[in-house]
């Protein structure tokens, strides 16, 4: 899954930007698609659109992420998550609920930019929950 790795490294691009021009992070404090979070921000979701190709889709005014596990031809493309705050970390937390494509499962691929208390920034495998918080992690090579 290295093109959901990249595709979340350019979803924290977009983010990154979004932060700058508006001096914080769109907050969601439980799991919601990026879909969901570019429905505030125009500009966030052509970002979302232009950097995260091909795994992003217009929808509208916002912008569909996800990841490389279904397919967007078939209409099974499985959303890519975000998380502000991400429990016990001052960033965000974007996951993928990985090849079973079932929530809270021991296969989900979460990308902490920032790292959080006990984890450094990067990717993992393990388990996440609504309110980003992460567990049985294994780092996943970068």
């Amino acid at each position: 899954s290295k093109n959901t790795r990249a595709t979340m490294k350019a979803a924290h691009l977009a983010l990154d930007r979004y932060l700058l021009e508006n001096g914080s992070y769109p907050t969601a404090t439980s799991k919601t698609t990026l879909e969901n979070v570019s429905s505030n921000s125009l500009k966030l979701a052509k970002e979302l659109l232009q950097d995260c190709a091909p795994y992003s889709k217009a929808n509208g005014n916002k912008t569909k992420v996800f990841d490389d596990f279904g397919s967007d031809s078939d209409g099974k493309a499985r959303d890519i998550y975000y998380v502000y705050p991400a429990k016990d970390s001052n960033s965000f937390a974007l996951i993928s609920d990985g090849k079973d494509g079932n929530p809270n499962t021991d296969d989900e691929i979460i990308y902490l930019p920032a790292g959080n208390k006990t984890l450094k920034p990067g990717f993992y495998i393990g388990k996440t929950t609504n309110d980003g918080g992460v567990s049985d992690t294994e780092p996943l090579a970068q």
